[in-house]
Formats: structure tokens, C-alpha cells, sequence
């Protein structure tokens, strides 16, 4: 529900995004019409009032609250400089990107960084005011930012240029306030769990120990937002480890498939020094290109009032995974934000492996009547027994339009991560124009016993022919262990087969949750067969290669090879993996990945990441809880 008009002072309002170098800031005149005053700060009116002479010189602030990307001296705008809801108040930008090079986000410096700086600036203008007295002066008092967050503004002088601007202690002369001045506002961080992002601008003009008038506006910060699975794909990545055969193989399949695809891959070299902690027991060349890292964006009304901002990429918390470095070095850059919470956790029920962002995902959206998600909704998997860093869990909770997130329980699996679980593709025929991929342990034992039962002999195929598992040994040695056994001496083992009646009942449950919270029926969930085998504290691990943890994007999806049965040269699995994307409208393209990723309890997408663009019809703002 929107939020009632507040106090100027007390309100904690408004979002932002970049500014086109096209924005106006238009009407530079005073204006002729008049606002209400606040509690805290009186809202100077003009000449219409009959108390006020007509040559009184007039105090006022102006934003874009009406979200059409320009600052007018409307009736309309004016109405609005206070408010909060899903169709007015004015927004500003994270300005977390960095357009001048130096590997550091320009809200850390007090320097706009150029043209495309400039545009990462939401405007404030403090309306020309021709009979103002050239005595007088003008005072300014920013509050709303908790400790520890920067708010900065800048003024834009007649040349063009733009200096810092400090409300504390940087006053306007009498010729500044007949002349009127823009100012511009960033932050330097997102919405917190002790502040919504919402900051108050006061201006008070006196001329001498005369008050002639005061004028205050809120704004809010815009929140970072993850880009869902199906949304448009504009970059895919990998951590390429050059001169490992396992990558090698798994970055040329890879890139094969995009390729054909035409979409764009950027591989990060994995065995750059600095992505590797040599102190770290078992020390290498970091392959998890999803779990290092999130993207997302952050944006607001441009001109039109279409969202325009920059991606911005989330960096995975341990400072002692060197790998996620890239992000500051490599990935920031002008467009592209960069944002990084953590902490130092020392409770017992700490899970790095929380930390990773294969546990983190957006379900598409969706609206069921009674719960409305235009952005999507955050899922991720959390227990009181086992969560991720405080601050990261802080930080995700606190950016709003994509929550309250859903929370799962996936204590049972070994890694922990909901992508080993779930995935999504577009399609027509889906209640939300979506349909959701989920792990089906029953299914492949079905599919199995089907493939057993079609023809004799069929029970002495070989699955996983020619792969090993690697057992890490007590003493750091590692243990090649094959993987290769007939389907009758893989069906026949009767512990294997009572685990995944576990993991079925589990995997029932979240569903269950999902549905619930989704109203996503039956005939929108695709049931992807892989079998699950127990391995430390009873936990489980994908014994198959998890095909439904998939890099997907336009109509494509790039899955796990997963070396099943061969039959007349032909993989049964694969098989039934194309033939069960391809009635969904999906192309699947399989890249080998066993030894890089699979053997080390991960698949395709745990391998991979994706870039998603801005929805330019969904507007965050629109967004209220």
C-alpha cells in the first residue's frame, strides 16, 4: 500500500536511477502556484497568497517526483515532493559504477567523473528567485542517511562544471538564489535494514536575522534488483582455467553454444595470481563463475519516465575467495556497479558455502491475486541451523521489490544450493508465461527401468562409462574411483534407490512451498530426471549430472552432458533431456563438464553466469510494500 503523505523531515522517501544526457531541467522561473507546508519545514509559497506581497522573493525546491525523467515547476511535481507511492516520488542513484577507470566506485570521490558521471547524478533545482534580496543567504540541512552511508551533492555551475557541495557547512549567496542553481545527488550505497533509502533536502533562505523563507524535498535511493532467469540475456561468462583439460573441454563446448546462439561470452582467466588464495588448503584456480558473483541492476525514471541506470554486479562475500576479485577488477566499469557486503561470522551454523550465489535466486514474476511480484521474488535456501552471512542476508532483505524473499530449507543437500534443485524457461502455455524445472530422482529411476525394460540386454548398458568420482583422502591425497555400472547394478542397489525416495519426499515439500506461495499449478512445474547419492552428515549430493542446473537464455539451454546409457551410439539420457526441452520450445546444447564440475559437486550453471537486461515495462518504482 502506498505510504501516506509524511512530514518532510521525518519521511524516509524516494528511488533513483541514471539520468539520459538528454534529462531537461526545465522551468527555471518562479512559480505561480502554491504547496502545502509540513510540520517541520515550511513550504515558501508565491504570489498567489494573498499574505505575501507580490514582489516577495520565493524559496523552492524541485525534484522529479512525477517520474517523467525531467524537474519541472509543475503544479504536479510540486504535489509531490513529499510523497512515497507506486505513481509519485523522486528516486536517485547508488552511483556505484565507474566511469573514470581508477577500480573504484565514483561515490567513493568527491568528483563527478565526467559526462557519463554526470548522468548517474539525479537533479534537484532550487528555483530561480529574481526579487530574492542580494543579502540574503541560503542554508541547507540533508538528513535521512544513517551512519557509515554517504549522500553527496553537487553543484552544477554556469560552466558546466560540477564541484561538491556540502549542506554542513556551503552556503548560496543572493546572487546564486536570483539566479537559481541545480544541484545533483548519489549515494554511495542501497537501502539498509536501518534505512529504507529515503533522505530530506532543506533549504532555508534568511537576510540577516530575517527568515524569508524555507522549502525542503525527500528522495529515496533506488534499490539493487537481480535480473531474473528469463529475462533477456545480454552477456554470458566463465572462469576459464587455462591449461586444465577439464575447462577446456567444458569453455569449447561452452563457447560452441553460444556462438551459435550469437550471444556474447567474456572468459576471466582463473589462474591470475590474484584470483587465487594460496593460503587455502587444496588452493587453485576458482571454477565457480556463479557463486563468486550476482548481477543485477539498479535504475530510475529517464526521460519518459523509462528506467535508465546501471548493472551492477554483487560480489560474493568471503574476503578469503580470491576469485571474486574479478569483480572489482575486471567487471566494474562505466555502466557496471559493483557491490560487496560481508562480515566475519563466527556462529557455529555459518555456512560459507551460503555465501555462493548458486543458492541465490529470483523466481520470475508472477501475481496470484493476493501476492504481486512484477520483478520477481528472491529464493534462497535458510534455516536457523544454516544460513549465509548476516550481511549479505541483511543486505538482499533490505532492497524490497523483490521481497520478502522465499525461503527454503536445504539443510539436506550437501552444497546447499537451490539451483541444484530448480530452474526456469519461458513459455506461453504457463499460468505467469513461465514454466518452472524442478529435480525428479523418481523420474530417472522410472526413465531407467523403462530403458531396462525396452529390449534384452538393455540392463548390461553402462552409465557414466569412463568417468570417475575423486575421493579426497584423509592425508590431501586424492582417490580416482570409477564411476561406470550397468543400469541393473545401478537399479539393484537398494540403498541408492531408498536415499532418493528421501530426497523425492524433500524435493515434494519444497515444491509444495513454492506452489503455495506461488499458485503455480501442477501442469507448470517439469519434472527434470536426476538421481541423488548420500555422502557426508546424510546429506546429498547429484549422483547424476544435474542437467536442471542449466545456463538458459533466449530459447536455448546449455546442460549437463550426463552420460547415460549408450544405445545404437545414441545417449538415451541425453535423449530424454532434448526431447523434454524441445516441447517446452527450448534448444539444448550439452557441454562436457564432469571432471571440471560435476566430480567436484557442481554443474553447468554453479560454472556459468549471465548478464539480464533492465526491463524497460517494469518499473521498480511502481513497486510498494
Amino acid at each position: 500500500m502506498s505510504d501516506p503523505k509524511l512530514d518532510l523531515p521525518e519521511r524516509r522517501a524516494g528511488l533513483a536511477l541514471r539520468l539520459s544526457a538528454g534529462v531537461v531541467i526545465a522551468g527555471l522561473a518562479a512559480c505561480s502556484s502554491s504547496d502545502a507546508t509540513s510540520a517541520d519545514a515550511q513550504v515558501a509559497t508565491d504570489a498567489t497568497r494573498a499574505d505575501v506581497p507580490t514582489a516577495a522573493p520565493t524559496v523552492r525546491l524541485d525534484v522529479d517526483a512525477n517520474r517523467n525523467g525531467v524537474v519541472e515547476t509543475t503544479d504536479d511535481e510540486r504535489a509531490h515532493r513529499a510523497d512515497w507511492s507506486a505513481t509519485a516520488g523522486a528516486s536517485f542513484l547508488a552511483n556505484v559504477d565507474d566511469d573514470d577507470g581508477d577500480h573504484a566506485v565514483d561515490a567513493n570521490d568527491e568528483v563527478v567523473n565526467g559526462a557519463d558521471d554526470e548522468q548517474d547524478l539525479a537533479r534537484i533545482q532550487l528555483e530561480a528567485s529574481p526579487r530574492m534580496p542580494l543579502t540574503a543567504t541560503a542554508s541547507f540541512a540533508l538528513t535521512g542517511p544513517p551512519t557509515g552511508t554517504t549522500v553527496r551533492l553537487f553543484r552544477h555551475a554556469a560552466d558546466g562544471s560540477w564541484s561538491v557541495f556540502h549542506p554542513a557547512t556551503d552556503h548560496l549567496t543572493g546572487d546564486d538564489l536570483r539566479a537559481g542553481v541545480e544541484l545533483g545527488i548519489e549515494s554511495n550505497d542501497f537501502p539498509t535494514t536501518n534505512w529504507n533509502g529515503g533522505v530530506t533536502l532543506t533549504v532555508t533562505v534568511t537576510d540577516g536575522t530575517t527568515m524569508v523563507g524555507t522549502d525542503a524535498v525527500a528522495l529515496r535511493v533506488a534499490p539493487w534488483v537481480i535480473g531474473n532467469s528469463i529475462a533477456n540475456t545480454e552477456q554470458t561468462y566463465v572462469m576459464a582455467i587455462g591449461g586444465s583439460i577439464p575447462s577446456v573441454q567444458f569453455v569449447n563446448d561452452l563457447a560452441r553454444a553460444t556462438d551459435a546462439d550469437m550471444m556474447p561470452l567474456t572468459e576471466f582467466d582463473a589462474t591470475n595470481p590474484d584470483y587465487i588464495n594460496s593460503m587455502e588448503q587444496g588452493a587453485g584456480p576458482d571454477p565457480w563463475t556463479q557463486d563468486i558473483m550476482e548481477f543485477g541492476w539498479t535504475a530510475i525514471p529517464g526521460p519518459g519516465g523509462a528506467p535508465r541506470g546501471m548493472f551492477v554486479v554483487l560480489r560474493s562475500p568471503p574476503p578469503t575467495r580470491f576469485a571474486t576479485k574479478v569483480t572489482l577488477e575486471e567487471i566494474l566499469a562505466p555502466g557496471m556497479g559493483y557491490v560487496w557486503k560481508h562480515s566475519s561470522p563466527r556462529d557455529a551454523a555459518y555456512d560459507q558455502s551460503l555465501d555462493s550465489f548458486g543458492t541465490l535466486e529470483v523466481i520470475p514474476p508472477y501475481d496470484n491475486g493476493t501476492s504481486h511480484y512484477p520483478l520477481g521474488r528472491m529464493l534462497y535456501d535458510w534455516t536457523p541451523g544454516r544460513y549465509s552471512d548476516p550481511a549479505l542476508r541483511a543486505f538482499l532483505d533490505s532492497q524490497g521489490v523483490q521481497g520478502p524473499p522465499l525461503r527454503v530449507d536445504g539443510s539436506w543437500l550437501l552444497v546447499g544450493h537451490v539451483d541444484e534443485l530448480f530452474s526456469w524457461v519461458n513459455h506461453p502455455t504457463g499460468r505467469y508465461g513461465w514454466k518452472m524445472l524442478i529435480a525428479a530422482p523418481a523420474l530417472s529411476r522410472r526413465l531407467l527401468t523403462d530403458l531396462v525394460a525396452a529390449a534384452p540386454g538393455n540392463g548390461d548398458a553402462l552409465i557414466f562409462q569412463g568417468r570417475y568420482f575423486y575421493d579426497v583422502q584423509s592425508d590431501g591425497t586424492v582417490h580416482r574411483r570409477a564411476a561406470q555400472r550397468t543400469l541393473n547394478n545401478l537399479l539393484g542397489d537398494m540403498d541408492l534407490m531408498a536415499f532418493n525416495q528421501q530426497v523425492q519426499a524433500h524435493i515434494d515439500m519444497l515444491r509444495m512451498q513454492v506452489q503455495t506461495e506461488t499458485g503455480l499449478p501442477d501442469t507448470d512445474f517439469v519434472e527434470i530426471p536426476i538421481l541423488w547419492e548420500q555422502v557426508d552428515m546424510g546429506r546429498a549430493l547429484a549422483y547424476q549430472p544435474g542437467t536442471v542446473n542449466l545456463l538458459y537464455y533466449g530459447h536455448t539451454a546449455v546442460v549437463a552432458r550426463p552420460h547415460g546409457p549408450v544405445f545404437n551410439g545414441i545417449d538415451a539420457v541425453e535423449t530424454d533431456m532434448t526431447q523434454r526441452m524441445s516441447a517446452l520450445g527450448v534448444t539444448t546444447r550439452f557441454a562436457e563438464q564432469w571432471d571440471l564440475l560435476h566430480a567436484e559437486e557442481g554443474e553447468v550453471h554453479c560454472g556459468t553466469n549471465a548478464l539480464r537486461s533492465i526491463p524497460t515495462d517494469t518499473r521498480w518504482w511502481e513497486v510498494v510494500r
